[in-house]
């Protein structure tokens, strides 16, 4: 036979009574920033792409080279540039619902892998705080 808790102490099963913390005033500073950060990265694919189609033209036409509108290159170029820039133009307005932290979470991920790093690194540490995730719901 179990004795009841003594003290100040409640019998409850392990994990329970945990609330998720609350915001201190409204969202947290750093869903500000990832939308900065995704609509600049947006931007920033939009011009690499523009200045890439420019460097792979030629000064004078040369008789034999393709063209940017004959290119296979340019073609898989724009069709990355148009697939991620829609993932982050998605990505800065996710609404607040648990898979839009994901989207975030994703889009941030994908961020690592580029210039834009050193953003993303600290947007990573304070994405996965536990306030951003209940700003999502997540928690």
């Amino acid at each position: 036979m179990r004795r009841p808790p003594s003290g100040d102490h409640e019998a409850r099963p392990f994990g329970y009574g945990y609330e998720p913390p609350m915001a201190e005033r409204g969202r947290p500073a750093i869903i500000t920033w990832f939308r900065v950060y995704a609509g600049a990265t947006v931007v920033l694919y939009v011009i690499a792409f523009l200045a890439l189609c420019q460097f792979l033209t030629p000064a004078v036409p040369v008789e034999g080279y393709p063209t940017v509108a004959e290119s296979t290159t340019v073609l898989v170029l724009g069709l990355l540039v148009v697939a991620f820039s829609g993932l982050f133009a998605v990505a800065a307005l996710v609404p607040y619902k648990p898979w839009g932290w994901t989207v975030g979470l994703i889009a941030i991920c994908l961020g690592l892998s580029s210039c834009t790093a050193v953003a993303a690194i600290p947007l990573l540490i304070y994405w996965m705080k536990p306030a951003t995730k209940a700003a999502f719901g997540r928690l």
